[in-house]
């Protein structure tokens, strides 16, 4: 989400998450600090169709996945995008 929806991800209350955890308490687990209406509203909506979409397999744990920099290289930045 933060890196698609970084609007929605500045104004979340629930930032550190599991697809594992969202799976089994439900979408509905993220909280946010106030309202949006507008892009972010139509954002929201966009992730919740997304959500509804996906299929998920419960035999396999979630991966961090660490892409390269623009450079080529491995760097703490590169980690947390």
């Amino acid at each position: 989400m933060a890196l698609q929806f970084p609007e929605l991800y500045n104004i979340a209350i629930t930032k550190r998450i599991s697809i594992a955890d969202l799976n089994r308490k439900g979408i509905g687990t993220i909280k946010f600090r106030r309202d949006f209406q507008g892009d972010k509203f139509r954002n929201w909506e966009r992730i919740l169709l997304s959500w509804e979409q996906l299929t998920l397999d419960d035999n396999c744990s979630d991966r961090v996945w660490w892409t390269l920099s623009k450079n080529g290289k491995f760097t703490v930045k590169s980690f947390y995008r």
